[in-house]
């Protein structure tokens, strides 16, 4: 399964939903003191397994009533939806259906919570959440894996795979595109991003473009920039390639190229829908009736008279073996990306398909040997890549070139099911997965990774070969730049240095802190460096040092939502967001509003955990000591202290005086409010909690809360709403 394919929908439990219907009571029974909750619909379970897309009903319940869940009706109720703190959904009207996208969450853990308000109330009436484990990358090979198995023919020794037929000339049309200016166009949300030398391009989730200049905007200014619209896109755009004044690019359909003359300022589209050809299945011939022969005539030989060819009266024709008709031909996109290469348009697909494009008569032409590695194109009859991705700093003939073919390795055998006796049978016993029970598979497929660079001598030398299982189908897990080359994985990140052909790909430290996943699905590399982003945070690593950072959306009011993309530059890198908009990270240019365009900055590694000053080696000391102190809700004591309480205490080991609750200290005029860069000691306070951050995205906090917590370390990673106040000096 691929994401750009149609989604799957992922129903977490069924539990309790005919109750869940079960008669509405009015409204204003919340006001009479009832305890109002939100409940999805399925059931949310703590610890799910899910992936895909999930989509749940929520409704606002009253306890105490008759039923277990019993709604309490529509009018006047309203539901925000959050994921790691940033909100995806918000309901003006209840019953309501949500759709959580778990792609663009990423694998691990992740925090939902749904809560309810009444328009009479002045502050949220319920709030009901749960710890959901996202698993995107098992349930996509396990798909892959049955779709394979399914394919396979049980007596002919292989698979017999649907053949993709690519149209050798595209229908070629001229748009009548709507052209328009916008006031603000770093506001709108980006499903692709291209900055150039002068000028930034954004692609839309309607399928038209977008491009302003590519100079960060000064704070608080808006950006105006020019907006083409499509009169019919075929989705969101998902590649971009600028050169010699065109812009081309392409949709998540797959079947349409489009290309802006900026001279002849006119859109051309082109159409370049596929066909899937399903071969037949030769189908089982039927066992012929028995039939008792006649005597053979005495003399069994050929008489004179037949004529060459011709069966003889007495041979009985053998029946020729019926075979299945073949499957109607399936209309399909394939172009998942653009390059423009030594001056041609080349696209590239599914399962190593590469197309050069004539832009002026719409044919499509095989890639010639000089053009790629002939490695890099398979050959007929040999296994296809997986995906091509190529890279380079321009399209003339010197440029240099980067060009990566990913080759999936064969499907492992799933491990054997274990099996239990039950009345003398061999029963299997499944596996439970998200709630639905399935057969032992294999979790994570292996590809093989080889780049190749090339020069204008037209010769490529390879540059790296390697396991990897960064799935190509996911393009958000491969980042291919001029001189370097970089892999998502399971267990971190990877990058090969493209500019010396003696390099070996080198794992960068990846471990960050407790509560932190292990695995990405976005990463990008530039000259700035090699970033990823994970639950709306932006990383950042030197390839050569190591040396890493993080940057937090904390200097977002709404928070800026999941990240649609990355793209770096030579100055830092951009990212579009859900809700926030276009952001531009610069290195090293915080700004006094707004810190990094929203972002405060967190250097990591654990040599940012040592105080920095003997002040704070005292606070290291206190907080040493008070490990394991219970929470008691407005206790200041190592007998039992809150939050705030704990916080107060360690700055008084310091000689500093800081406000006794979480909210004096979110409002008060003492100290700073911290928007550039984290540093040891600083005070983080979120609604309704607080704690000191130590460095290393750690904090020290009371943990567990009234659920029994205690004095220990927590992290920054799914926090949001946060102001940073900086008491200690």
């Amino acid at each position: 399964m691929r994401f750009c394919h149609s989604a799957v929908s992922s129903l977490l439990p069924l539990a309790g939903l005919a109750s869940v219907l079960a008669g509405l009571a009015p409204a204003a029974h919340a006001q009479r003191g009832a305890r109002v909750r939100p409940a999805f619909e399925p059931k949310l379970v703590r610890r799910q397994t899910v992936s895909g897309i999930v989509r749940f009903r929520i409704v606002a319940r009253a306890d105490g009533l008759p039923q277990e869940f019993a709604p309490i009706g529509t009018a006047g109720w309203a539901a925000v939806v959050r994921v790691d703190g940033h909100i995806i959904a918000s309901c003006t009207a209840l019953p309501a259906v949500v759709t959580w996208d778990t792609r663009l969450a990423g694998d691990g853990d992740h925090e939902v919570h749904v809560a309810v308000r009444n328009s009479r109330a002045d502050q949220e009436v319920g709030v009901e959440g749960a710890s959901i484990i996202v698993d995107n990358a098992a349930a996509d090979t396990a798909s892959e894996a049955s779709a394979l198995a399914r394919q396979t023919v049980s007596e002919g020794g292989g698979a017999l795979l649907p053949r993709l037929q690519v149209p050798d000339t595209a229908t070629k049309t001229a748009l009548r595109a709507r052209f328009t200016q916008s006031k603000d166009l770093l506001s709108a949300r980006a499903t692709a991003l291209l900055p150039t030398g002068s000028r930034l391009y954004l692609g839309l989730p309607d399928g038209g473009i977008a491009f302003c200049a590519a100079n960060s905007p000064s704070p608080g200014k808006a950006v105006v920039g020019s907006v083409i619209r499509l009169p019919v896109g075929d989705g969101a755009v998902q590649s971009l390639a600028v050169a010699n004044g065109n812009v081309w690019w392409t949709t998540e359909g797959g079947r349409t190229v489009y290309v802006y003359s900026a001279a002849a300022h006119h859109v051309t589209r082109y159409d370049v829908t596929a066909l899937l050809v399903s071969p037949p299945l030769p189908e089982p011939p039927e066992p012929a009736p028995e039939v008792i022969a006649a005597a053979p005539p005495a003399v069994a030989s050929v008489s004179a008279d037949t004529e060459p060819g011709q069966t003889p009266p007495f041979v009985t024709p053998v029946p020729s073996e019926p075979v299945a008709p073949p499957t109607p031909p399936k209309p399909t996109g394939w172009v998942r990306s653009i390059a423009l290469l030594r001056g041609r348009v080349l696209l590239l697909g599914d399962a190593g398909t590469a197309r050069v494009l004539d832009p002026s008569s719409g044919t499509l032409t095989p890639v010639s040997d000089d053009l790629l590695p002939k490695e890099a194109v398979s050959a007929p009859g040999e296994r296809p890549a997986a995906r091509l991705s190529i890279a380079s700093s321009g399209d003339g003939s010197r440029a240099l070139t980067i060009v990566v073919s990913v080759t999936p390795s064969p499907v492992p055998e799933p491990a054997p099911a274990k099996t239990e006796t039950e009345n003398g049978v061999a029963v299997p016993v499944l596996a439970s997965n998200g709630g639905a029970t399935t057969a032992t598979t294999p979790r994570w497929r292996r590809y093989t990774l080889r780049a190749w660079r090339g020069s204008g001598d037209g010769a490529w030398k390879p540059i790296a070969d390697f396991a990897t299982d960064a799935d190509p189908d996911l393009p958000a897990r491969l980042a291919v730049a001029p001189d370097a080359v970089a892999t998502a994985e399971r267990e971190g990140l990877r990058v090969v240095a493209a500019k010396d052909t003696r390099a070996t790909p080198r794992d960068l430290p990846y471990a960050l802190s407790p509560g932190m996943p292990s695995s990405t699905d976005r990463v990008v590399v530039g000259v700035s460096g090699l970033w990823w982003e994970q639950r709306g945070i932006i990383f950042r690593a030197n390839p050569r040092t190591g040396a890493r950072d993080a940057y937090l959306p904390w200097n977002v009011s709404d928070g800026t939502g999941a990240v649609t993309a990355l793209a770096p530059d030579p100055g830092g890198v951009w990212v579009a967001t859900m809700s926030g908009g276009v952001r531009h990270i610069v290195l090293g240019r915080p700004s006094a509003r707004d810190g990094y365009n929203g972002y405060i900055k967190a250097p990591l590694g654990v040599d940012t955990l040592h105080p920095p000053t003997p002040r704070c080696n005292n606070m290291a000391c206190a907080i040493d000591a008070w490990q394991g102190t219970r929470y008691v809700w407005g206790g200041q004591s190592r007998s039992g202290t809150d939050c705030s309480g704990f916080v107060m205490r360690m700055h008084g080991v310091c000689g500093v005086s800081v406000p006794r609750t979480s909210s004096e200290m979110r409002h008060t005029s003492q100290g700073r409010r911290v928007l550039d860069e984290l540093h040891w000691g600083d005070t983080l306070v979120y609604p309704g909690h607080c704690g000191i951050y130590i460095g290393d995205g750690r904090t020290a906090e009371t943990v567990g809360g009234t659920r029994g917590g205690s004095v220990s370390h927590g992290s920054v990673w799914v926090r949001s709403s946060v102001v940073v106040k900086r008491f200690l000096r």
